[in-house]
């Protein structure tokens, strides 16, 4: 059972971390500003039911999640490109004093991989916040919860519990 509930955790940190993933790349600069502003301001004092929402799309939303990543993957991989090496030359280009250390080779099919990325993005981002609005949340909504379980331990274990429960497994004390 302890096996279980760490695997799911272990899940919703990769739900979160490619949810942050997902939704951020093209427009780092502008999110980092936001998320700045929005990590002071955070609300944790959600009620069940709208926690309940959240729990809900989340584990709608982590199988897509999974799926977009693998499909995100396999592109990068198909240019020939490690997922280190697209990382690395992804974070050379956001940050113009760093010259970046690629063949022109590894130029071109990072160019590739990554409008084939931000294209499967898109597509996915479609689905998911069809997801969520399903559960009467908006995309935003559903962030800041994100965020608010990032930031807030009491919030955190309460979702976890939740999730515990809708996975037929309660959690151990």
């Amino acid at each position: 059972m302890l096996k279980k509930d760490s695997n799911l955790i272990k899940k919703l940190f990769t739900a979160v971390a490619l949810g942050c993933f997902v939704f951020s790349i093209g427009v780092h600069s502008v999110q980092a500003q936001q998320m700045q502003q929005q990590q002071q301001e955070v609300r944790t004092d959600y009620s069940d039911e709208e926690l309940e929402q959240f729990v809900d799309a989340l584990l709608e939303v982590m199988p897509l999640q999974d799926e977009s990543q693998e499909k995100m993957i396999e592109e990068i991989e198909d240019q020939g490109l490690t997922i280190d090496q697209f990382n690395e030359i992804m974070a050379q280009k956001e940050n113009p004093e760093v010259e970046v250390e690629a063949t022109e080779e590894e130029l071109e099919a990072f160019e590739k991989a990554m409008e084939e990325v931000q294209n499967i993005q898109m597509e996915y981002n479609m689905k998911i916040n069809g997801v969520i609005e399903e559960n009467e949340m908006t995309p935003e909504e559903y962030e800041m919860i994100i965020m608010a379980y990032q930031q807030d331990t009491e919030l955190r274990e309460r979702i976890d519990e939740m999730i515990a429960e809708k996975e037929e497994d309660p959690p151990i004390r």
